[in-house]
């Protein structure tokens, strides 16, 4: 079966360059070719997939770009981004603090999750979304934060205003004496 250079590619010239270099047939493939036509200015494309000075990059299919190299996808740092994000959403939809205990659970497991998924990036499992996870962690140790001061902030509300203990004292009354 001979294969002869059936596609070439006209090698790419920057203004005032010298030529690229042409690529040659070893002397065992170049008997085997069936006299080339030669295009002028056109480089012979490799017949083994050999890279060729001058040659465009290779173009990849979604497949190759999706996977990842040296393991699996790290999907613990998107889950971890996602519920950051979700905690600081409930905080600031919550009243920004009137309803602090919506945000503290995602706030904490994106903590966790963050912390977790770096620690599969530096132990080798997995090379991908260190920065992701890196960024869950940040806005979960944030919204763990924000969570906390706005318990704080209650608690010293509650504590200090009498009138708020007033009410307080008479809707846990009606609620008691309701029954």
């Amino acid at each position: 079966m001979t294969q002869g250079p059936e596609r070439r590619w006209l090698a790419p010239r920057a203004p005032g360059a010298s030529d690229p270099p042409h690529y040659d047939f070893p002397a065992h493939q170049a008997e085997s070719h069936d006299s080339p036509s030669v295009d002028p200015g056109g480089v012979d494309a490799p017949p083994s997939g050999e890279p060729v000075a001058g040659a465009p990059p290779p173009s990849y299919s979604f497949q190759q770009l999706a996977a990842v190299p040296g393991g699996t996808a790290n999907g613990t740092a998107l889950a971890s981004l996602l519920t950051g994000i979700a905690g600081l959403v409930l905080f600031v939809l919550s009243g920004f603090g009137m309803i602090f205990i919506l945000n503290l659970p995602p706030s904490i497991i994106a903590w966790v999750l963050g912390a977790r998924a770096k620690q599969k990036v530096d132990r080798g499992e997995t090379d991908s979304r260190r920065e992701m996870a890196q960024v869950g962690m940040v806005l979960g140790i944030v919204g763990t934060v924000i969570g906390v001061l706005a318990l704080i902030a209650w608690i010293i509300a509650i504590v200090s205003s009498q009138e708020l203990q007033d009410e307080m004292r008479k809707q846990f009354n009606d609620a008691y004496n309701r029954k």
